[in-house]
């Protein structure tokens, strides 16, 4: 079906797509391309200035939801509603200096969240402070991104600063309370010789750090089991129940990046290659008589990618790797008057590999997408044993029409396909030395991932002229998600906004 449709595309005549830059809407129309955005690199904060885009601004207000009937992480819950707000900008100060920056608002709700008390599931895990409560949890974010870039003849130069503040809560007991500091800075420089090709060096920090507490306001939520998890359903068996001094943990964590971009300048025709490493080291502390540091996980990723970019193709190989090391501290009775930790073992190991190729092609005012990747996702724990592991195959198709309707509209419609398939997979959990309720979690999560998967979405966008330089636009997504056995996904957003 998905093959029929794509030929039926081919075969409609593309009607030219006006490219002209000189107004608000032909530097939109070139933005939008899916050519453009395969050739950005948005984690160097210098190559923006030797790219093809042009300086702009783009201000959007908007919607973004969610519901699944049965998640495969519901730690992340099974809806979530958020009203979004937002600000893109580039300006080209002149030909040898630009600014580019990035600030996003947040606000929304969590439902049906359960096995997570805290915020950041995916950067945490598996040491996750939990409840088998859940409920609702209320959201807002703070995010912010600015990048300065200059030349020097055949040098440049780059400098950025992000930071995201989130917290999250909940007004039902158990109440948990996270907030959430995570702050990056970057620096980078390159070379540019005969403006063909451009190579750069990145080099990033990281800090992270994450607050939590839980509250109990009725003395019958007392009752409500508080766990300090460890992975595949296990969980420190000392710590388990409302007991106050521990229901306060905090993390902290330091991460470094090291990043070498190739790319042609100006958005030309030719190579482009990227070799990114990074890692983060997190530790989670018990908040009681003194900060003791429980546990620590040890985060590494390496991705490479290589490809060519024409003026109406392009195609690139990706691989990415990442492996998570989990260490946890045995510690004492505390009868000093201080916990104190007395030995520490590597207990926890997560490793997740990618492997695909993508392709971008546009004939005129169609732009077509296709990629193919085989992953593997494998998670370990040394005692009791627990294994779990699993081989994908996902394929994936895009197709969008852009058209310059008349001098004020610009109009684009877009569709895609998806399918993941489970080629093997296994999972061992010890019944006797796990508990029942974590037990049925951790399977559940495990059917969730597992499931042969297909989904199909619809882009929907169209934007006005007011003047040369300023245009309003409505953004319309919209993807639908069915598994094999049951599983049933929407996602959706929508923008209104402006550019200029």
């Amino acid at each position: 079906m998905v093959l029929a449709s794509l030929t039926l595309l081919l075969s409609l005549q593309a009607a030219p797509d006006s490219l002209d830059r000189s107004d608000v809407l032909g530097r939109t129309a070139v933005r939008e391309r899916a050519l453009s955005a395969a050739r950005e690199q948005e984690d160097s904060p210098a190559t923006f200035l030797v790219g093809a885009t042009e300086g702009y601004t783009e201000v959007g207000v908007g919607f973004d939801g969610r519901r699944e009937n049965r998640p495969a992480y519901v730690e992340e819950g099974r809806w979530k509603a958020e009203a979004v707000a937002r600000v893109h900008t580039l300006v080209r100060l002149d030909s040898l200096q630009a600014v580019r920056g990035y600030v996003e608002y947040r606000n929304g709700r969590k439902g049906g969240v359960v096995w997570n008390s805290g915020s950041d599931f995916s950067t945490v895990y598996p040491y996750i402070v939990a409840d088998t409560v859940g409920g609702k949890v209320f959201l807002e974010q703070y995010a912010f991104s600015g990048s300065y870039a200059c030349r020097a003849g055949d040098f440049y130069f780059g400098v950025q600063g992000d930071y995201r503040a989130l917290q999250e809560y909940r007004t039902v007991d158990p109440r948990p309370r996270s907030i959430v500091s995570d702050l990056r800075t970057a620096v980078a420089a390159g070379y540019a010789p005969g403006d063909r090709y451009a190579i750069d060096v990145t080099v990033a920090y990281r800090r992270y750090s994450q607050s939590q507490t839980i509250d109990f306001y009725s003395h019958l939520g007392n009752n409500s089991a508080v766990f300090h998890l460890t992975g595949l359903g296990g969980d420190f068996y000392r710590f388990a129940g409302a007991t106050d001094a521990y229901l306060t943990t905090r993390y902290a964590g330091n991460g470094l990046q090291c990043l070498l971009s190739f790319v042609p300048v100006g958005g030309g025709r030719g190579w482009k290659a990227s070799a990114d490493y990074r890692l983060l080291n997190i530790t989670h502390y018990l908040i009681n008589q003194n900060n003791t540091p429980y546990t620590e996980s040890l985060r590494r990723e390496a991705y490479l990618e290589a490809g060519w970019l024409d003026s109406r193709w392009a195609v690139w190989a990706h691989g990415r790797a990442k492996w998570l090391t989990g260490i946890e501290s045995v510690i004492d009775n505390g009868n000093a008057g201080r916990f104190l930790e007395l030995l520490r073992f590597k207990m926890y190991t997560g490793r997740r590999y990618d492997i695909g190729l993508d392709g971008v092609w546009e004939p005129g005012a169609w732009s077509f997408t296709a990629a193919a990747a085989w992953k593997r996702l494998e998670e370990s724990y040394v005692y009791p044993v627990r294994k779990m592991n699993l081989s994908l195959l996902e394929c994936a198709l895009g197709g969008r029409y852009r058209r310059r309707l008349s001098v004020d509209w610009l109009c684009s419609a877009g569709f895609s396909a998806a399918y993941r398939l489970n080629l093997a997979g296994k999972l061992e959990l010890p019944a006797a030395q796990t508990r029942p309720l974590a037990l049925t979690h951790i399977r559940g999560r495990y059917e969730g991932l597992e499931e042969n998967v297909v989904s199909a979405g619809v882009h929907l966008r169209a934007d006005r002229r007011i003047a040369a330089n300023l245009s309003l636009f409505l953004s319309i997504d919209g993807q639908f998600l069915s598994g094999d056995d049951g599983r049933r996904a929407g996602y959706g957003s929508l923008t209104l906004g402006c550019n200029f």
